[in-house]
């Protein structure tokens, strides 16, 4: 099962996405890049990680969509864009999924 997080109008999805990668350090991230394309991350890489982006410093890792799940097939499969166009993915060079 894939769940998404993205920060709308309405709501911040910041907390959510972080307690989701806490809770599944052996899971995988797309970050929507918004052109088409995604980048593939493990749950515990560096650049979707750490103190870099915070709420309380008006930050939110949540801007870009995140498609996250613990079966990788099943995220590379179902990864569409907010219209439903498929994704391009490519997978981050420093935690190499």
């Amino acid at each position: 099962m894939t769940a998404v997080f993205q920060d709308t109008a309405k709501k911040r999805d910041h907390d959510d996405f972080i307690q989701w990668k806490s809770d599944n350090p052996d899971g995988y991230i797309i970050n929507d890049l918004g052109n088409g394309t995604g980048m593939l991350h493990r749950s515990d890489c560096r650049h979707i990680n750490g103190p870099h982006q915070t709420v309380e410093e008006g930050k939110s890792m949540t801007v870009r969509r995140k498609l996250c799940s613990l079966d990788r097939d099943d995220l590379n499969s179902n990864a569409t864009d907010q219209k439903g166009n498929k994704l391009s993915i490519e997978c981050c060079e420093s935690c190499k999924p």
